[in-house]
């Protein structure tokens, strides 16, 4: 079996390590890049929760992965890079943001749907829901990412 180069250990490591950060911060508030994140109470329970549930998620993953073979590297790094989206959708004070922190969750969540490379139904679903998100958006996500800045064009407010 091939040496994978992100294995769980360090995945739950990080999440570990970004619980304990989050309980320091835990009653400070505060915004960060000129507005476009805020951290407060509300902010950190949701982050508790979220990397609680990505906690949970790679410790019921580890008998899956080994049974049906798969178990690989970029498994983990999917979970983080998805996890780190909730985290910034958690947080974020701006529409603009709102919109970089769906993508950084979604785009890693078709990868996993399609995780499963031999098995033709992975792909398909993959393929499925890449396609079903794009038809669900009221244009592709450049038009509607279009449409919130003429929105702010026009009106001046970037909050949501």
């Amino acid at each position: 079996m091939q040496q994978a180069i992100f294995h769980r250990r360090e995945a739950l490591g990080i999440l570990v390590l970004s619980f304990v950060v989050n309980l320091f911060t835990f009653n400070e508030s505060g915004t960060a890049f000129l507005g476009l994140f805020v951290g407060d109470s509300f902010t950190s329970i949701a982050n508790v929760v979220i990397l609680v549930t990505g906690f949970i998620s790679i410790l019921m993953s580890i008998d899956y992965l080994k049974r049906t073979g798969i178990e690989r590297g970029e498994f983990y790094a999917l979970i983080l890079f998805s996890l780190s989206g909730m985290m910034f959708m958690a947080s974020a004070n701006d529409l603009v943001t709102i919109f970089v922190a769906l993508e950084l969750l979604s785009i890693p969540l078709y990868v996993l749907a399609a995780f499963r490379v031999p098995d033709l139904r992975s792909e398909e679903s993959g393929m499925k829901y890449f396609f079903v998100e794009q038809d669900t958006c009221p244009g592709p996500p450049l038009d509607s990412l279009t449409s919130s800045f003429n929105y702010i064009k026009k009106t001046g407010l970037n909050d949501y």
